[in-house]
């Protein structure tokens, strides 16, 4: 972090990242602290309870003063970053604006080329076609003098495979430039997507667990419910 110049507001007043460092530091001190007197507790009788929920109340108030100290920077930096984030839309929608027109002023251009080359390979796809009419009716010609008619009906009868012709692709406008093909998607009808594309809602089964508690228990498919006793200090 930057100790000088960088400053945080909070609640309309301007905490210095220096003084966060040090808040951070004092908080990492004093949970480091903590985690070792936690790890030495052993509750073995009434009084070890006693103190187990007197500690886990001292551990309470440093959560609190954690939460309570980062709760506003949070907040500030939320309305910031959402702030931000309008800024940067608003100063976008001009020029994404023109660049949708280019690109749609070139995607017309290289539909209209896929067009015409289409065209030109079923000209050149008719043109094969006819020649290949052209060259079998000779051919039956010179079976019927040469007195092999049977063999010219034959000939006659089969039929012509239209020869494939390939599509030759628009060139490229522009040295360098690349084109891809992006797909795009719409959901029309939600029933119907497949449960692969579906994502579970926690908060939703939170709710219904919370309140139908113990009656939650192996009442929603898929999800297991059970419960912890927890201590509130």
């Amino acid at each position: 972090m930057a100790t000088k110049t960088a400053s945080t507001a909070i609640s309309g007043t301007v905490v210095s990242n220096t003084e966060l460092m040090v808040n951070e530091a004092k908080f990492r001190q004093q949970s480091q602290s903590l985690y070792q007197q936690a790890a030495r507790i052993v509750v073995t009788d009434s009084e070890s309870l006693k103190e187990a929920i007197e500690f886990g109340r001292g551990i309470g108030d440093l959560i609190a003063q954690i939460t309570g100290f980062f709760k506003p920077l949070k907040k500030a930096a939320k309305a910031a970053h959402t702030a931000l984030c309008d800024a940067e839309s608003e100063a976008l929608t001009i020029p994404e604006s023109a660049q949708s027109a280019v690109d749609d002023s070139i995607r017309k251009y290289r539909q209209a080329e896929a067009q015409k080359a289409q065209a030109a390979a079923e000209k050149e796809r008719q043109r094969l076609q006819a020649q290949a009419e052209r060259e079998r009716a000779e051919a039956a010609k010179i079976l019927q003098r040469e007195g092999e008619k049977k063999l010219a009906r034959e000939l006659l009868a089969e039929s012509i495979v239209a020869p494939t012709v390939e599509v030759k692709a628009a060139p490229k406008v522009v040295s360098g430039t690349r084109y891809r093909t992006v797909w795009h998607f719409e959901i029309t009808e939600p029933d119907k997507i497949e449960r692969r594309f579906l994502i579970p809602s926690e908060p939703l089964i939170r709710k219904e667990v919370n309140a139908k508690k113990e009656l939650a228990v192996d009442a929603i498919p898929g999800v297991r419910v059970w419960s912890t006793e927890e201590t509130d200090y």
